[in-house]
């Protein structure tokens, strides 16, 4: 598992070593990051760090992955939702890897018992434990409620392929894309 592209390209980054555990594969974050860029009309080319001034948003965060290579790629602060204390000490593990810990703000807890989140997001990374389908409704009803999404935002959802995703009546789904087991879904608000 490494960072694919920007300021960090090439790092390799701590994983686990956990049986059960899903970390979002290079291939796959590489197309997140490539359909996000898509979707904004980022001219990459022209710009090496295309999420520049970016705040992101990776709930379940696991290893940190995600919101690693979008700082990776410029952006301006990460604020990583996370409750296991495992996944924990490898998060931190990659910030201090990185030396990024100045960008990073880490809430421990599930974020079923978050109260409220500071700011507001351009970018906010879902990826659920698969057995957890209805944590997705619920997840997407909180950043609602708590008035943390920008007109542009937009939130990309990993799931199980074989599943299909329920969302608010609030959101739309811009784009749905299967990679292997995983399916990625673009969504923001209608």
């Amino acid at each position: 598992m490494r960072i694919i592209s920007g300021k960090f390209r090439g790092k390799k980054l701590i994983k686990f070593n956990k049986q059960g555990i899903k970390p979002t594969t290079d291939k796959t974050r590489e197309s997140i990051f490539n359909i996000v860029i898509s979707y904004l009309k980022i001219n990459e080319k022209n710009n090496n760090l295309p999420f520049e001034g970016f705040n992101v948003l990776d709930i379940f965060a696991g290893t940190g992955a995600l919101g690693l290579e979008a700082i990776s790629r410029g952006a301006e602060n990460v604020t990583f939702i996370e409750k296991s204390r495992d996944n924990l000490r490898v998060l931190y593990k990659n910030i201090d890897l990185l030396k990024v810990s100045e960008k990073v703000k880490i809430i421990k807890r599930s974020i079923r018992k978050v109260k409220k989140i500071d700011g507001q997001f351009d970018l906010i990374f879902m990826d659920p434990p698969y057995q957890m389908d209805l944590i997705i409704k619920k997840t997407l009803k909180k950043i609602l409620d708590f008035k943390i999404t920008k007109k542009e935002t937009v939130i990309i959802i990993e799931y199980a392929k074989n599943k299909e995703i329920v969302i608010p009546k609030d959101f739309k789904i811009i784009k749905k894309k299967d990679y292997g087991n995983s399916s990625i879904a673009l969504i923001k608000l209608k």
